[in-house]
């Protein structure tokens, strides 16, 4: 006997090494009676053409074994003794030097051999032949010119049924294979691999138990497959929404549902093939691109050199971010290959090299837990050739990975020959169907790892008798290598006519399938990420492996970092906002009740300040209140008739923005299409009804006070206004986005101006702060220039030039209830005869006269000297005004009031007509800021008629600009609950003195107090 655990096909004298991992069957179920989570191990050892190792000649059955029995597993083996951390909190100990690499001298020649790869598919798709291996696997197979090892010897211990996730299984498992290595090859430092979960438990193992389990004694490596698995789901973290998939889709490559599992890596193996195509696909696109910008910039001899492709591909990632984001695309699929490649040959430095230039991508898109414990992964593979230089020396013979084959290139991470071992055990006629009989599986838990070590001899032997002699990758067949041109083919096909991402020169990230542009944010992201996260990964070493000032298992904050699939963080929802404020108020009142319990209460200082920083009367969720302004038209409309026909007018003034709103695109395919099957047609019938057309836009400036305003109709997609575009799929979203507004208004101005026109007719179409025309007309110096932004003061503007070059009855095509109002107000200084509002869509569409309105409408003595001195701009507003318009304010709340103050007002609803806090007026000091806000824009308003109007300071006029642009100044008082007295508590401990806060405002102590006023 020899009283260890160890398989009989293991050898003596050979470096071996170990796997651990839970090997789970129905794994969703914790607690149903078939479901097994249990733990298995694998040893694997690494012979060499010289060194064979010894065979034990352990014999396996003896004369006296019954076929019913098996022979018990020694206590030491079954038995798991129980283990646990005191703490949770661990510090790495100190090592002598740096903890991770300090050059990276594998990475040149390997990109360089990827280059190699790449220009050799590039050659191949240029002839549309394959000549020689132009797959990955099959190039580097045959490019890969090592002897390749005898297979490993690999070998399953018997099963666990512990689940593998606790400190005392993995200690346990790390003592059997200590113990087996000692058997085996006595003197050899212990390895063994696991998966990310379980590697932290066996780093946390060897810091708490160092003198037998410490780093000094064991090494514990990182699953390889599941780092690879963790690069896969970084690039699609990393890729997801921008379109890549959809271009996978559209190539044939893969189905929708295989292509969207791409981003999670559900299927390792096609994921990787996928990104293999791509990174072909981008270095053939950007090699076509290179050639077009030097054929086209560089033609003429008097300019300079051609630049390199190095030079160029530098200068046009900070030209372009959209190139600069497809350029990392593909230098980060070169570096996941490069990792698959050090697995592949066995290289050991080029795996370091690469696990150290993944790790700021880790960091930067928020991969917590492969970012710290690869870090210190990748600190005991830099100090090893230190602290175990035997170790070191067989993992540069390649033996920190498995060669179960002797084909080239087919080498695998410890952690992915362990995983197929558990899934022979698992799979059909394996641990399937025993788990619910205990004995059964008791039996197979020992029997089963004879079981696949017998199916694996098995298959071994099968493949001598049919495998070359050559040993090749079993991608080395002309099938496999048509199927990767063709592949080839149809993705660069695709990505070319969606639009080649190395020939985009404009400073937009698109999403490369639908042409939308994101978010500003996101194109920083593109920009700074590696910067980032190189920054993060030096810190955390420096400060945690290093200098061990910061525990390892500290939290590491996330960066969030905006991507396609994670847009810029999305305002607080209305419903959110009203009960953050339901709260505030909440909490302000129960404070108040405590205290006034000790403390007499000011009741008119309270009303005289806001409970809150926006003020409920004047907003919502944060917000400006606005109302319900269609109400005005039924006050004005009242009194008109019906009107019955289509008024006969000599001008028709459209209010662009509004007509591009009712012109859905509907089949249309592209803009090109859209303008001249749908709009243009719509602005040639106009002409019917009358002999000028004008269409007016609105002008959308970056730091308008209308962009509070648009915020609330929504945030949509942003896309590249160009005649070819494809259509956006949702024209409402679309419209949101007021680049994408000027862009289609530019667009469909210069469109309409070349409809051919009658004798006598006229086109005027705004665009900017400019007006086109036809027939060309240089007398438009009472249109442009034009400052004005709202098309709802230029659409006057222009209806009052069309009365000046001779038009008498206009109509004006609007579904703004603005216009309606400003046309009221305009039409003594317009002057035509008549004036019509086209107005509303649908059913509520109708014809409003004007004219008539005014001619009905009288104004009232009693307000008018107020509300016409807020159309004036001088510093400050009289207070006969004021008191006028505060007492205006409170009958608007109650009509039956007798306060002329609103602050009084607000008490007296409050506290005697039991109102809500939304239902009471303003204080006195937010109407201020209010009726500030109001002359604003009566001042606007007021000059409708002027195309350059001089316009005040929005900050002396009830508004403040902050990093997101202009916000109201709701009042210059603070809230409530920082400027009562009444709330006013101390912190004292140990009895109030002269410092204590109360003490200070002769104000007794309450229980809001630390002392519980008991001082």
């Amino acid at each position: 006997m020899e009283d260890v655990v160890c398989p009989p096909k293991l050898r003596q004298g050979l470096f071996t090494t170990g796997a651990v991992d839970n090997i789970d069957h129905n794994p969703s179920s914790a607690t149903a009676k078939d479901s097994f989570h249990g733990t298995g191990i694998s040893l694997m050892q690494h012979p060499s053409h010289t060194d064979g190792g010894t065979d034990r000649g352990v014999p396996v059955i003896g004369p006296g074994t019954s076929s019913k029995s098996v022979t018990s597993l020694p206590s030491a083996y079954t038995i798991v003794p129980p283990a646990a951390f005191k703490t949770k909190e661990f510090t790495a100990p100190a090592i002598q030097g740096p903890a991770r690499p300090s050059n990276l001298p594998a990475v040149a020649a390997a990109t360089e051999d990827e280059y190699l790869w790449l220009r050799k598919v590039k050659t191949a798709l240029e002839k549309s032949t394959v000549d020689g291996w132009i797959s990955w696997s099959a190039y580097h197979a045959d490019m890969h010119q090592a002897v390749i090892p005898p297979p490993a010897i690999n070998a399953l211990l018997p099963l666990f049924l512990d689940n593998a996730h606790s400190v005392a299984m993995i200690r346990h498992s790390m003592d059997i294979v200590k113990a087996a290595v000692q058997h085996l090859n006595p003197g050899q430092v212990p390895v063994l691999a696991a998966d990310q979960p379980l590697y932290a438990l066996a780093k946390g193992i060897q810091w708490t138990w160092p003198v037998i389990h410490g780093e000094d004694h064991f090494l514990i490596m990182f699953g390889g497959l599941h780092i690879e698995m963790a690069m896969l789901k970084l690039l699609g973290d990393w890729l997801e929404d921008s379109g890549w998939t959809n271009a996978l889709v559209q190539a044939d490559i893969a189905s929708a549902g295989t292509a969207n599992s791409f981003i999670n890596a559900s299927h390792v193996t096609k994921t990787r093939h996928a990104h293999q195509v791509t990174a072909a696909s981008l270095y053939a696109l950007l090699q076509k691109a290179y050639n077009e910008d030097s054929t086209s910039e560089y033609t003429d001899a008097m300019q300079p050199d051609t630049p390199s492709f190095e030079e160029w591909c530098i200068q046009r990632a900070n030209a372009s971010v959209h190139f600069d984001y497809w350029l990392k695309t593909l230098s980060l699929e070169l570096l996941l290959l490069r990792y698959i490649r050090s697995l592949r040959e066995g290289n050991f430095q080029l795996y370091v090299d690469s696990l150290t230039q993944i790790m700021p991508w880790m960091f930067a898109l928020d991969h917590t837990h492969y970012s710290r414990w690869l870090s210190v992964h990748i600190r005991d593979m830099t100090t090893l050739a230190e602290k175990h230089p035997d170790v070191f020396a067989e993992f540069k013979l390649g033996n920190f990975v498995v060669h179960k084959t002797s084909n080239k290139f087919s080498a695998m991470a410890l952690d992915q020959s362990h995983e197929q071992n558990n899934a022979m055990v698992k799979g059909s006629g394996g641990a399937i169907g025993l788990t619910g009989n205990p004995g059964a599986l008791r039996r197979w838990m020992v029997a089963g790892p004879e079981i696949a070590r017998l199916t694996t001899e098995f298959e071994e032997q099968a493949m001598k008798q049919h495998h070359d002699t050559k040993c090749s990758h079993h991608d080395q067949q002309p099938g496999v290598q048509a199927a990767f041109l063709k592949e080839l083919k149809a993705l660069v096909t695709v990505l070319d006519e969606m639009g080649n991402p190395f020939l985009e020169h404009s400073e937009d990230l698109l999403v490369i399938d639908t042409r939308d542009i994101v978010d500003a944010e996101v194109a920083e992201t593109v920009r700074k990420i590696e910067t980032l996260g190189e920054e993060q990964y030096i810190k955390f070493v420096t400060e945690r492996l290093e200098q061990c000032k910061t525990p390892i298992t500290e939290t590491l904050p996330k960066n969030k970092l905006p991507l396609f699939s994670r847009p810029p963080v999305k305002v607080q929802s209305k419903q959110k906002a009203q009960l953050a404020a339901l709260k505030s108020d909440c909490g302000l009142f129960s404070r108040l009740y405590i205290s006034c319990q000790t403390r007499d209460g000011d009741i008119d200082t309270f009303f005289a300040h806001e409970n809150q920083s926006a003020p409920p009367a004047l907003s919502i969720a944060g917000k400006m209140r606005s109302g319900v302004k269609a109400d005005l038209l039924r006050c004005l409309e009242a009194d008109l008739p019906e009107q019955n026909g289509v008024p006969v007018v000599d001008a028709t003034i459209l209010d662009g923005a509004a007509v591009v709103q009712m012109l859905n695109p509907g089949t249309s395919k592209t803009f090109q299409e859209y303008g001249e099957r749908v709009f243009t047609p719509y602005i040639a019938a106009q002409f019917q009804k009358s002999h000028r057309v004008d269409l007016v836009w609105d002008v959308y400036l970056p730091a308008s006070l209308k962009a509070s305003t648009r915020q609330k109709r929504g945030k949509g997609t942003r896309k590249r206004v160009a005649a070819s575009t494809a259509m956006p799929k949702n024209w409402k979203d679309f419209l949101r986005v007021d680049q994408n507004k000027t862009e289609l208004f530019t667009f469909l101005s210069q469109k309409v101006v070349h409809i051919p026109l009658a004798d006598g007719k006229e086109l005027y179409a705004s665009d900017g702060s400019g007006v086109l025309c036809s027939p060309a007309e240089s007398n438009l110096a009472r249109l442009a220039p034009c400052s004005q932004e709202e098309a709802d003061t230029r659409l006057l503007l222009h209806a009052a030039d069309a009365v000046q070059k001779g038009c008498t009855k206009i109509t004006i095509r609007t579904v703004d209830t603005d216009v309606v109002i400003l046309a009221v107000a305009s039409f003594s200084k317009i002057g035509p005869d008549e004036l019509w509002i086209a107005f509303g869509a649908g059913s509520s569409f109708r014809y409003i006269a004007i004219h008539e309105i005014v001619s009905t409408v009288s104004p009232s003595e009693y307000v008018i000297d107020a509300f016409s001195e807020l159309l004036c701009m001088p510093n400050e507003i009289s207070e006969k005004a004021l008191l006028l318009l505060e007492r205006y304010v409170v009958l608007m709340y109650d009509r039956t009031s007798e306060s002329t103050n609103v602050n009084d007002a607000r008490k007296q609803l409050f506290t005697q007509k039991s109102r809500t806090l939304e239902n009471i007026p303003p204080t006195q000091a937010a109407l201020k800021q209010h009726i500030k806000r109001t002359r604003y824009q009566a001042h606007c308003w007021n000059q409708a008629l002027v195309k350059d109007p001089e316009m005040p300071d929005p900050s002396d006029w009830g508004w403040t600009r902050d990093t997101t642009g202009w916000q109201p100044l709701w009042t210059t008082l603070p809230e409530a609950s920082k400027s009562c007295h009444e709330l006013i508590h101390c912190s004292c401990k140990k009895g109030c003195t002269g410092r204590c806060k109360c003490v200070k405002a002769a104000l007794k102590c309450t229980a809001l107090c630390v002392c519980s006023g008991d001082c």
